[in-house]
Protein backbone atom coordinates (compact mmCIF):
# COMPACT_ATOMS: atom_id res chain seq x y z
CA UNK A 1 0.00 0.00 0.00
CA UNK A 2 1.17 3.75 -0.92
CA UNK A 3 1.27 6.34 1.65
CA UNK A 4 1.36 9.74 1.25
CA UNK A 5 2.69 12.94 3.88
CA UNK A 6 -0.04 15.55 3.84
CA UNK A 7 1.47 19.47 4.28
CA UNK A 8 0.12 22.95 4.17
CA UNK A 9 -0.72 24.27 0.92
CA UNK A 10 2.51 26.82 0.62
CA UNK A 11 2.06 28.56 -2.89
CA UNK A 12 -1.79 30.39 -2.22
CA UNK A 13 -1.23 34.47 -1.39
CA UNK A 14 -4.23 34.87 -0.55
CA UNK A 15 -5.00 32.09 1.73
CA UNK A 16 -6.47 32.95 5.51
CA UNK A 17 -4.15 32.31 8.51
CA UNK A 18 -5.45 30.99 11.38
CA UNK A 19 -3.97 32.67 14.70
CA UNK A 20 -3.49 29.57 16.79
CA UNK A 21 -4.15 29.05 20.63
CA UNK A 22 -2.08 27.56 23.08
CA UNK A 23 -2.52 24.25 23.58
CA UNK A 24 -4.04 24.44 26.78
CA UNK A 25 -7.15 26.63 24.73
CA UNK A 26 -6.89 24.17 22.18
CA UNK A 27 -7.40 20.70 24.64
CA UNK A 28 -8.90 22.39 27.51
CA UNK A 29 -12.40 22.29 27.01
CA UNK A 30 -14.98 20.46 24.90
CA UNK A 31 -17.13 22.70 23.22
CA UNK A 32 -16.72 23.99 19.69
CA UNK A 33 -13.97 27.02 19.20
CA UNK A 34 -13.67 30.05 17.16
CA UNK A 35 -10.40 31.09 15.53
CA UNK A 36 -9.48 33.79 14.43
CA UNK A 37 -7.96 34.10 10.48
CA UNK A 38 -5.54 36.98 8.76
CA UNK A 39 -5.49 37.44 5.17
CA UNK A 40 -2.32 39.99 3.50
CA UNK A 41 -5.25 40.74 0.60
CA UNK A 42 -8.43 41.02 2.54
CA UNK A 43 -10.10 42.72 -0.22
CA UNK A 44 -9.65 39.64 -2.55
CA UNK A 45 -11.49 36.86 -2.54
CA UNK A 46 -10.25 34.88 0.48
CA UNK A 47 -9.36 30.80 0.20
CA UNK A 48 -9.86 28.53 3.34
CA UNK A 49 -7.20 25.81 3.21
CA UNK A 50 -8.44 21.77 4.38
CA UNK A 51 -5.29 21.31 5.99
CA UNK A 52 -3.50 23.69 8.47
CA UNK A 53 -0.20 22.70 10.41
CA UNK A 54 -0.31 24.53 13.57
CA UNK A 55 2.84 25.87 15.33
CA UNK A 56 5.39 23.23 15.82
CA UNK A 57 5.19 22.34 19.38
CA UNK A 58 1.54 21.66 19.88
CA UNK A 59 1.30 18.47 17.05
CA UNK A 60 -1.64 19.55 16.25
CA UNK A 61 -3.20 20.34 12.88
CA UNK A 62 -5.90 22.28 11.92
CA UNK A 63 -8.50 20.03 9.02
CA UNK A 64 -11.78 21.14 7.44
CA UNK A 65 -14.59 19.21 8.60
CA UNK A 66 -15.00 17.20 4.84
CA UNK A 67 -11.70 16.11 5.53
CA UNK A 68 -12.24 15.38 9.12
CA UNK A 69 -15.22 13.29 8.72
CA UNK A 70 -13.01 11.09 6.26
CA UNK A 71 -10.05 10.47 8.93
CA UNK A 72 -11.89 9.60 11.25
CA UNK A 73 -13.44 6.86 9.51
CA UNK A 74 -10.05 5.44 8.78
CA UNK A 75 -8.24 6.33 11.99
CA UNK A 76 -8.01 4.54 15.00
CA UNK A 77 -7.33 6.58 18.01
CA UNK A 78 -6.53 10.22 17.61
CA UNK A 79 -7.80 12.99 19.22
CA UNK A 80 -10.65 15.63 17.54
CA UNK A 81 -12.19 19.19 19.06
CA UNK A 82 -14.73 20.97 16.71
CA UNK A 83 -14.15 24.77 15.74
CA UNK A 84 -14.94 27.17 13.77
CA UNK A 85 -12.49 29.01 11.31
CA UNK A 86 -13.46 32.79 10.23
CA UNK A 87 -12.30 36.16 9.12
CA UNK A 88 -14.18 39.05 11.00
CA UNK A 89 -14.16 41.73 7.94
CA UNK A 90 -15.66 39.41 5.42
CA UNK A 91 -18.00 37.41 7.95
CA UNK A 92 -17.20 34.19 6.31
CA UNK A 93 -16.95 31.23 9.31
CA UNK A 94 -16.35 27.60 8.15
CA UNK A 95 -16.52 24.47 10.23
CA UNK A 96 -12.78 22.39 10.99
CA UNK A 97 -11.49 19.99 14.03
CA UNK A 98 -8.17 20.66 15.47
CA UNK A 99 -6.65 17.12 15.21
CA UNK A 100 -3.97 15.48 17.11
CA UNK A 101 -3.52 12.15 15.48
CA UNK A 102 -2.63 8.88 17.42
CA UNK A 103 1.83 8.76 16.99
CA UNK A 104 3.01 5.87 15.90
CA UNK A 105 6.46 4.38 15.86
CA UNK A 106 6.57 3.15 12.53
CA UNK A 107 9.65 4.67 11.00
CA UNK A 108 12.15 1.92 9.45
CA UNK A 109 15.80 1.98 9.58
CA UNK A 110 16.17 3.86 5.87
CA UNK A 111 14.79 6.85 7.02
CA UNK A 112 16.74 10.05 6.69
CA UNK A 113 17.57 12.86 8.81
CA UNK A 114 18.91 15.70 9.07
CA UNK A 115 21.97 17.08 10.89
CA UNK A 116 20.23 18.42 13.69
CA UNK A 117 17.96 15.10 14.21
CA UNK A 118 14.56 16.49 12.41
CA UNK A 119 13.17 13.79 9.55
CA UNK A 120 14.27 14.92 6.21
CA UNK A 121 12.76 11.60 4.22
CA UNK A 122 9.66 9.35 5.61
CA UNK A 123 10.96 5.48 5.18
CA UNK A 124 8.05 3.27 6.82
CA UNK A 125 8.56 -0.10 8.25
CA UNK A 126 5.35 -2.08 6.36
CA UNK A 127 5.44 -4.96 9.54
CA UNK A 128 4.56 -1.93 12.01
CA UNK A 129 1.53 -0.06 9.92
CA UNK A 130 -0.35 -2.80 9.95
CA UNK A 131 -3.91 -1.67 9.53
CA UNK A 132 -3.10 1.74 10.46
CA UNK A 133 -4.47 4.71 7.10
CA UNK A 134 -4.25 8.01 9.09
CA UNK A 135 -1.63 8.68 11.45
CA UNK A 136 1.44 10.76 12.61
CA UNK A 137 5.01 10.43 13.07
CA UNK A 138 6.87 12.16 15.51
CA UNK A 139 9.94 13.92 14.42
CA UNK A 140 12.41 15.33 16.66
CA UNK A 141 10.62 18.78 16.35
CA UNK A 142 7.84 18.12 14.24
CA UNK A 143 4.92 15.85 13.73
CA UNK A 144 4.09 14.88 10.00
CA UNK A 145 0.92 13.37 9.03
CA UNK A 146 0.87 10.30 7.08
CA UNK A 147 -2.88 8.72 5.26
CA UNK A 148 -2.44 5.34 2.87
CA UNK A 149 -3.23 6.41 -0.99
CA UNK A 150 -7.18 4.60 -0.11
CA UNK A 151 -7.69 7.81 2.36
CA UNK A 152 -6.33 9.80 -0.22
CA UNK A 153 -7.97 8.67 -2.87
CA UNK A 154 -11.72 8.84 -0.73
CA UNK A 155 -9.92 13.07 0.19
CA UNK A 156 -10.06 14.01 -3.78
CA UNK A 157 -13.00 12.08 -5.07
CA UNK A 158 -14.67 14.43 -2.38
CA UNK A 159 -13.20 17.24 -4.05
CA UNK A 160 -10.93 18.00 -1.09
CA UNK A 161 -7.92 20.09 -2.61
CA UNK A 162 -5.25 23.18 -1.46
CA UNK A 163 -2.60 20.76 0.38
CA UNK A 164 0.15 19.49 -0.82
CA UNK A 165 1.42 15.53 -0.57
CA UNK A 166 4.53 13.37 -1.16
CA UNK A 167 4.86 9.84 -1.15
CA UNK A 168 6.73 7.97 1.43
CA UNK A 169 8.71 5.09 1.22
CA UNK A 170 7.34 1.96 2.96
CA UNK A 171 9.90 -1.17 3.02
CA UNK A 172 9.64 -4.57 5.03
CA UNK A 173 12.32 -5.10 7.36
CA UNK A 174 14.29 -3.62 9.91
CA UNK A 175 12.63 -0.85 12.18
CA UNK A 176 14.41 2.07 13.49
CA UNK A 177 15.57 1.59 17.02
CA UNK A 178 17.51 4.42 19.17
CA UNK A 179 20.70 3.79 19.83
CA UNK A 180 20.88 3.56 24.23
Amino acid sequence: MEYFKIMQETNNRNVLRPVFPTISQIWGEEKPLLVHGKVEKPEKEICFLPFYQANILSGAFLIAKKMGEIWKTYQQGGRYRPCVLGHVETRKLEPYYFMYPRLLNVLHKDTVYLKDGEIEQICLCKDLIKVHKVFGVKGKYRTDMIVSGDVLEQMLQRGIVGFQMVSVSVKEGTPWQKNM
